[in-house]
């Protein structure tokens, strides 16, 4: 970004912590407000207009080439994960049900297969050790 490598992780550590703020507070919202007061709550406008926001940026990331390499970076990791858990949320209100929904087979094919996808370097240790294949399976299952 900026080329400065400490400044670039200090600007990543602040976008992960706003995601993992905005996710508290759309917990919150979604889950412990009543309907009424949820509606009138600005945060719950802005969680509307910054859903599909939520939604591109995970496919957009998602569909880059070398996405398995991306992963590996602690940073666009936890981005991805904070990103997911407030996509979950938004699925469970009915008010951001369709929005989710416009872009399911997306998020599926994009998002949920290209983060499952086995690496190049994880096949080679399934075939060649038996008990690293149960245990990269068993990890796929918790991915």
């Amino acid at each position: 970004m900026t080329g400065f490598e400490k400044l670039d992780q200090l600007i990543n550590d602040l976008k992960i912590k706003t995601l993992e703020c905005l996710n508290s507070i759309f917990s919150y919202i979604l889950n412990e407000i009543p309907n009424q007061s949820k509606i009138e709550s600005p945060f719950h406008q802005k969680a509307l207009t910054l859903c599909p926001h939520f939604i591109q940026t995970l496919m957009s990331i998602c569909s880059r080439p070398e996405i398995q390499n991306i992963i590996l970076n602690d940073t666009y990791h936890d981005i991805i994960v904070e990103a997911i858990e407030t996509l979950t949320h938004f699925v469970s209100d009915k008010d951001f049900f369709q929005l989710v929904v416009e872009k399911q087979r997306d998020l599926l094919v994009i998002v949920c297969l290209n983060l499952m996808r086995t690496s190049a370097s994880e096949y080679d240790q399934m075939t060649s050790d038996p008990e690293q294949f149960v245990s990269l399976a068993l990890d796929t299952c918790d991915k």
